[in-house]
């Protein structure tokens, strides 16, 4: 086992570039567990929204691996836009579903049979797109040279531009979800967030054209991967924010924010009792 200044030491070599895939390693990592946490300590009592965090925590679990190893397979994050297609699914059809109770439609007399519709449509997206991924993921791994013959594209690069068209679909499918639930962020704040987060990554493949054997050699840039970090934390922590407030039983009464981040880390919180109307004794919980 290394000591501790050998430890000091190792760290003291560290080249930049390291420096850089650890910081967004990191930042993978806060992105799960913010997600994780926020399910776990705000949402249990709402499924469909429980079931959103959870995808939404897969797709950055997936970074995690991606940044485990300084050139890591572009393809990886590629399966992270389906994930967030799907959780969007999940949480559209709740959003609906709450729509229609809060505001119900009289039904006609006599209404015409029609087919019922279980799945949202969003959800029947992320597996269209899932059938798209498999087979050309299948290619591009039995048959390498495909790509680089066909698009006279290097196979990472093949898989970089793939990855960002389905982060592409991802994003704009968070981004109008997150708009239904009108919380704190409006959907043109997402919108303009996913369009800042899809340049950089255009940028990004603009760049591995450009710096064909360094990208090969060395995956993306040091300077992209400071970048992305604080994009993925930027864009996490605003949807995280915003699924937990509309999630959260409208009758409880709002805890103080000091209490939000205690149950976010676990730690044991007065219970919330239940805002029943009345006197002001009962808001103040004499009930």
């Amino acid at each position: 086992m290394p000591t501790l200044s050998e430890t000091l030491e190792a760290l003291k070599q560290l080249q930049f570039k390291d420096i850089t895939l650890i910081v967004a390693w990191l930042a993978s990592v806060f992105c799960t567990w913010l997600a994780t946490r926020s399910a776990f300590a705000f949402l249990a009592h709402r499924p469909a929204h429980f079931k959103f965090m959870a995808l939404f925590a897969l797709t950055w679990s997936l970074l995690i691996a991606f940044y485990s190893k300084p050139n890591g397979d572009p393809l990886l994050p590629a399966f992270g836009g389906f994930l967030l297609v799907l959780g969007c699914g999940v949480l559209a059809a709740e959003v609906e579903r709450e729509e229609k109770m809060r505001n119900p439609v009289a039904e006609p007399v006599n209404p015409e049979p029609r087919r019922e519709v279980c799945v949202h449509r969003t959800e029947r997206l992320a597996l269209k797109l899932l059938n798209m991924m498999v087979p050309l993921a299948t290619i591009a791994i039995s048959v390498p040279e495909f790509f680089r013959i066909s698009l006279a594209l290097s196979k990472s690069q093949s898989f970089l531009i793939f990855a960002v068209l389905m982060d592409g679909v991802g994003y704009c499918a968070v981004a109008k979800t997150m708009g239904r639930l009108n919380q704190f962020f409006g959907r043109w704040w997402f919108y303009s967030l996913v369009t800042i987060y899809l340049s950089l990554e255009v940028a990004l493949v603009a760049w591995t054209i450009m710096n064909q054997t360094q990208f090969e050699k060395s995956g993306m840039g040091p300077h992209f991967q400071l970048i992305f970090a604080g994009a993925k934390i930027l864009f996490a922590s605003t949807v995280c924010c915003t699924v937990v407030a509309h999630g959260m039983k409208p009758n409880l009464r709002p805890l103080p924010w000091h209490e939000h981040v205690m149950r976010l880390f676990g730690m044991p919180t007065e219970p919330s009792e239940p805002v029943t109307g009345g006197s002001k004794g009962t808001e103040k919980g004499e009930i």
